[in-house]
Order: C-alpha cells, then sequence, then structure tokens
C-alpha cells in the first residue's frame, strides 16, 4: 500500500517540479505533429448518413506573434477503417489562443478547404468525393518537459460545409462533414 502511496505521490509531484524547472514561455517558430483516433460523419440531401472511426493526425507549422498567440498553417488527416473507407483531409490557417500565458491551455480555431476521398465502397460499389469549406475549433494542453519542448493532449472538431458529393451513378448532392479528433501532440517552441 505504501508503494502505491509513493507511486501516487511521484506523479503528482513531478509534473508540478517538472513545470517548475520549465515554465510557459512561447516565442519565435514553432511545430506540433500529432496523432490520434477520429471519428467522422458525412450527411448529404438525398442520402442515409454515413461514417466510421480511425487514426488521424496533423501537422501544424507557425509562429508566436506574442506569448499569447501562435498564427499557423495546418494540415489534418483522417482515414476511416469503417466500410466506407474514406480519407478525410482539411488544410487550414489557424489562431491558437493561450488566455493564461504561464499556463499551458490553448483555445483553437481555423478557416480553410476539406476534402474527402473514398474508394469503393464495399457495402453498395459506389465512390464518392466531396470539398468545401473546413472550419476547425479545438483545445489542448501544452504540457512543458524540456525548455523548447512539450506533450500536447488536443482534441479537435472539424467540419466540411458547402461541399458537393460527386458520386458513381449520381452528382450534386449537398454534403456536410463532421470529424472529431483526439490524441498527443509533439510540440517544439
Amino acid at each position: 500500500m505504501q508503494r502505491i502511496l509513493s507511486i501516487l505521490a511521484l506523479a503528482v509531484l513531478l509534473p508540478t517540479a517538472a513545470m517548475a524547472q520549465h515554465p510557459q514561455t512561447r516565442n519565435g517558430f514553432g511545430i506540433s505533429v500529432g496523432i490520434g483516433g477520429s471519428s467522422a460523419v458525412v450527411t448529404c440531401n438525398g442520402c442515409e448518413q454515413f461514417g466510421g472511426t480511425g487514426p488521424s493526425g496533423y501537422l501544424r507549422l507557425g509562429g508566436y506573434v506574442s506569448p499569447s498567440f501562435f498564427v499557423a498553417a495546418e494540415s489534418h488527416g483522417s482515414w476511416s477503417t469503417e466500410a466506407w473507407q474514406a480519407g478525410i483531409g482539411a488544410i487550414l490557417g489557424v489562431v491558437q489562443w493561450y488566455q493564461m500565458v504561464d499556463k499551458g491551455i490553448y483555445l483553437k480555431g481555423g478557416l480553410g478547404y476539406s476534402e474527402v476521398q473514398q474508394g469503393i465502397n464495399i457495402l453498395d460499389g459506389t465512390d464518392f468525393s466531396t470539398s468545401g469549406l473546413g472550419i476547425s475549433i479545438g483545445a489542448g494542453y501544452d504540457w512543458r518537459v524540456a525548455r523548447n519542448f512539450a506533450l500536447t493532449a488536443y482534441v479537435n472538431y472539424l467540419a466540411q460545409l458547402g461541399g458537393t458529393i460527386s458520386e458513381s451513378g449520381r452528382a450534386g448532392l449537398d454534403a456536410n462533414v463532421h470529424v472529431f479528433q483526439f490524441g498527443l501532440g509533439f510540440t517544439w517552441f
């Protein structure tokens, strides 16, 4: 029992000690790469809603315009491993805001381009693609483990609005895509 209490005490005290040694300072160039999972849903008029889950990731490159604001270009990729097996991608301009400069918590918003490409659907033999306006919101926490490096827990919601599905046999269906992502990022300041 004492061993378990010792491990719990270390788990609570080590992050506090690590943050004391590596304050949350941000300036200059920044890069972040994340890996995780996603859940996606495609809705359209004239077709059934469909979706699936699978791996996802992001790459974010940009600069700190102040210790509170990070402006970057960000790309997202998700892959559905369900029956509809589609790749979902987005390229966005994003702004990341750290409300409390000395903490690692941030909120993020972005705007850009999104596209979905599906190969042959094993359920009905069709394929489709759609593209449109991409919108993203998200939140995360940079857990500083070194002076210029942090592990970043994140959640993102991406939406593709105003897309039109091009489907074999049918075309012109208005489509919306919704993707929820979560995972762990590796961030360099």
